[in-house]
């Protein structure tokens, strides 16, 4: 009865209380009305503003009923109770509100479907946002938000959570799924949050819902407000204000109800500058908000995670992999792109775009990016101011030399972007602000106050925009391009980055001249793994020009030092690529090149069961023996695919291999520090994986103990992905050996499994997964070791690896074996037996199960 008479106050003052001065004036009013006084502390304590345990005393609640028409309190609650019983016969159907608020929910919903950018049904639940919200809807906090830049997927992640709990399912609790468009024609001077939802509702005559505020024991669940997307309405900084006060006050008003819960969604521009201020240390509302306590993923406040890989995956599993043509896996992308794609937006944008017969062009992610370009600058309105902006972020930080950001004041100069009277220029940097594009950072300066900058949000569009930007200025591609940003952009860690984003560029356009000369390039720059894995993955689909391009390079001595000897993708052997090894092998007199390329082209010919292929480089390399010149991969390739061949193909004995395998690691270091150059372990990684398929575990033991001596020498303080790769061999070696595996270095590895990137060859990721089903399975995890092994078959055959998916197979029907499913353990070893028919020849099939 409290709540109806400060209900009533409310309407009778004529405004919600927002702030202390709220109560002063209301406590004035209240005197000159009644000709009694209430002080403001009084007013600040019933209304909240102040904590009290204490019911208001019976000359409060008498001056209030007077305030409001009434002669006393007793009066108001007579009244009161004479209306209650028909509020009561007509609005205590709580399935009546139900089915109203489902109705405007579902509209919602299905707005969100139809803006989806793939099919709904393929969109990923986030399960991290879905726990959050399971716990605010138990907590005593009131209110929580979820802020991000536009296109993170806040309102499929929503669509999603309402689908499962409302659509697939029944739950008593209220839904009120509210898109903000629903709002635009309110935001005028009267606009109040309560009455708007009451008008949605269609309830406005009847007040139904304070009905069940006012009476929570009447409730049988609580009435959730989801308000999505508030800021995509409008960028009027007025309207916004407003909205964002209506909703402290919505809160203010209802925050001592258990029943009534608000989600909001948001940008982290609009977030920064109209809740923030709300909400500080000093406001009593920082208590109802859930989570403001959690650490942020980025310092503009964005409270959401970016996709992970595990749902990437499952988005694309049922999206391109639905497609019975598309070959496609996870494993296959570049380490940049998969950044770029673990945004929502990209991902739907790299969907939709998709073609496995130009997915090189996609996998470096400057299609993706550039279709976004068009979509959010160039065809988008304000497109020319939006340019301007961005180029002038560009010329003001000199491409990234003078920092990664640049003050607002100095933007401001060339701009008018902080004034809405002075042209479109405003509208076009709050629309890149609210979509993510730009990102303001407030931080402290040298003087003791505070300057506020402004960023390119995303790094691989601002290294890309570099790109475009230097082209321009050099009137197109030349050499002379590539040793000015080698030159200019020396000391800067995204150089490389850019050397090769734009030799992606010169492929496309088909720059021979500019091309011809790109191994003249210093050593520090060639030597860069990213940068090389771009120029390789350029060959994948061979036209003219590559082919051309390519008899250039294999006659070229540094062409073959980094492509082959330093950096190899071997992760298309099976296709198109192979072309690019046998043009190496073929056109270049060094010994180490033709030796690489033997044994390159002798695992792969193995792990395809083509003996014809695999004794014909078996013989090659019997008949060349490496020498110090050779460098570590090479040595190791050439060992491991002779001792692979011995044990399927030939059935001769390793034994003289294995006596001599720490001779050939001492050859393979003994000229240079090719533990510097190549990276720690660049021998003993590619030897480990023949050495487990041979099941000679103690010496995987041996080889990778000394490898990790000799890299705390050589590089303390540093971890590399080889490194890592070979903690993957020795605790399989360990849990083979039965031996005990420490679980803390298991977790190490699961949590690094980023650092075995594809770059390394795909025969690190089916190891890291079939030694984390075998380490699963003995612990008794079924599922996970199921998942991994499922992980490792599915790589396996992507990369087209007959020997290492049959093996595989057989060991995933041991497994079902174990567990007693009979039926998927015949299915297993059917499909094993069909990749088996494809060679008759195979001396023993035992190593392949590891």
């Amino acid at each position: 009865m409290i709540e109806r008479l400060k209900k009533g106050v409310l309407e009778v003052y004529g405004s919600e209380l927002q702030y202390t001065k709220d109560c002063k004036i209301l406590a004035h009013e209240v005197f000159e009305k009644t000709g009694e006084m209430l002080s403001t502390t009084t007013i600040r304590r019933l209304f909240g503003f102040l904590k009290s345990s204490s019911s208001p005393s019976k000359f409060t609640l008498n001056v209030l009923s007077r305030y409001i028409g009434h002669n006393s309190w007793d009066e108001f609650t007579q009244l009161e109770d004479s209306v209650e019983v028909k509020v009561t016969e007509v609005h205590e159907r709580w399935d009546s509100l139900h089915k109203r608020s489902l109705q405007l929910s579902e509209y919602t919903y299905n707005l969100i479907r139809e803006q989806s950018g793939i099919p709904f049904e393929a969109v990923i639940e986030r399960e991290f946002a879905e726990k959050r919200i399971d716990s605010f809807l138990e907590s005593d906090q009131m209110a929580m938000s979820f802020v991000a830049p536009g296109g993170f997927g806040k309102s499929s992640m929503l669509g999603k959570w309402f689908q499962r709990n409302w659509v697939e399912a029944t739950r008593e609790d209220i839904p009120l799924f509210l898109n903000a468009d629903f709002l635009i024609n309110f935001l005028n001077n009267d606009f109040k949050l309560d009455r708007w939802i009451q008008d949605q509702l269609g309830y406005a005559n009847e007040n139904i819902l304070n009905y069940f505020l006012e009476n929570p024991e009447k409730c049988k669940g609580k009435i959730i407000i989801i308000l999505d997307a508030l800021d995509e309405i409008t960028y009027d900084i007025i309207k916004l204000e407003r909205l964002f006060l209506q909703i402290s006050a919505f809160i203010a008003n209802h925050k001592n109800s258990d029943k009534i819960k608000l989600i909001i969604t948001s940008r982290n521009s609009t977030w920064e500058k109209f809740a923030c201020p709300l909400i500080n240390d000093k406001n009593f509302q920082k208590d109802i908000w859930f989570g403001l306590n959690m650490e942020y993923v980025s310092n503009d406040k964005t409270n959401m995670h970016p996709l992970n890989e595990e749902e990437i995956q499952k988005v694309l599993g049922a999206t391109i992999k639905q497609d019975v043509n598309s070959d496609f896996i996870w494993e296959e992308l570049s380490f940049s792109l998969k950044q770029t794609i673990s945004y929502p937006y990209f991902l739907e944008l790299f969907v939709k775009l998709y073609n496995p017969h130009s997915v090189n062009n996609l996998n470096e992610g400057i299609d993706l990016i550039n279709d976004f370009l068009k979509k959010k600058i160039y065809y988008s309105r304000f497109s020319d101011e939006k340019l301007d902006i961005l180029m002038g972020i560009l010329k003001i930080q000199d491409f990234g030399k003078a920092g990664n950001a640049v003050k607002k004041n100095e933007l401001k100069r060339l701009f008018p972007v902080h004034l809405k009277s002075a042209g479109n220029y405003f509208y076009a940097y709050e629309e890149m602000l609210s979509y993510g594009i730009l990102t303001e950072v407030m931080m402290d300066n040298r003087f003791g106050s505070y300057t506020k900058y402004v960023q390119i949000s995303h790094q691989f569009l601002f290294e890309l925009l570099v790109v475009k930007q230097l082209i321009e200025n050099n009137e197109g591609i030349d050499f002379n391009l590539f040793q000015k940003i080698e030159k200019e952009f020396s000391g800067f860690e995204y150089k490389n980055r850019l050397i090769g984003l734009l030799y992606c560029f010169a492929y496309r356009e088909e720059a021979k001249e500019a091309l011809i000369p790109f191994f003249e390039l210093d050593d520090s720059t060639l030597e860069d793994r990213f940068l090389m894995e771009m120029v390789g993955r350029s060959f994948r689909n061979l036209n003219g020009f590559g082919k051309e391009l390519l008899s250039i390079y294999a006659q070229n001595d540094r062409a073959c030092s980094f492509m082959f000897e330093k950096f190899v993708d071997t992760n298309w052997l099976m296709s198109s690529y192979r072309v690019v090894v046998e043009e190496f092998m073929k056109n270049n007199q060094r010994k180490g090149t033709a030796i690489t390329c033997a044994g390159i082209l002798l695992h792969a010919s193995i792990y395809s069961m083509n003996q014809h292929d695999a004794g014909k480089y078996y013989n090659f390399l019997q008949n060349n023996e490496p020498d110090t010149n050779c460098s570590a991969y090479s040595i190791a390739v050439r060992l491991s695919g002779m001792m692979l061949y011995n044990l399927y193909f030939s059935g001769e004995s390793n034994d003289i291999n294995l006596t001599k395998l720490f001779y050939y690691r001492e050859m393979a270091y003994s000229s240079t520090n090719e533990y510097l150059l190549n990276g720690d372990g660049e021998f003993e990684l590619v030897v480990c994986n023949a050495l487990l398929q041979l099941k000679a575990f103690n010496k995987i033991l041996m080889l990778v103990d000394d490898a990790e001596k000799l890299y705390a020498t050589h590089v303390e303080g540093v971890v590399s992905g080889n490194y890592l790769a070979l903690q993957c061999y020795k605790l399989y070696a360990q849990l083979s050996l039965g031996m005990d595996v420490d679980e803390e270095k298991v977790q190490i590895l699961k949590f690094s499994k980023t650092e075995l990137s594809p770059a390394r060859g795909f025969v690190i990721r089916i190891v890291y997964n079939s030694f984390m089903a075998d380490y699963c399975f003995a612990k008794g995890n079924s599922k996970d070791a199921e998942y991994h092994l499922d992980k490792a078959i599915e790589i396996s055959e992507f990369a087209h690896y007959d020997l290492c998916s049959a093996g595989l197979l057989e060991k995933m029907a041991m497994f079902y074996s174990e567990w007693g499913e009979e039926k998927k353990e015949a299915i297993c070893m059917g499909e094993r037996n069909l990749l088996m028919e494809k060679s008759s020849n195979l001396i023993t099939t035992e190593g392949i199960v590891v």
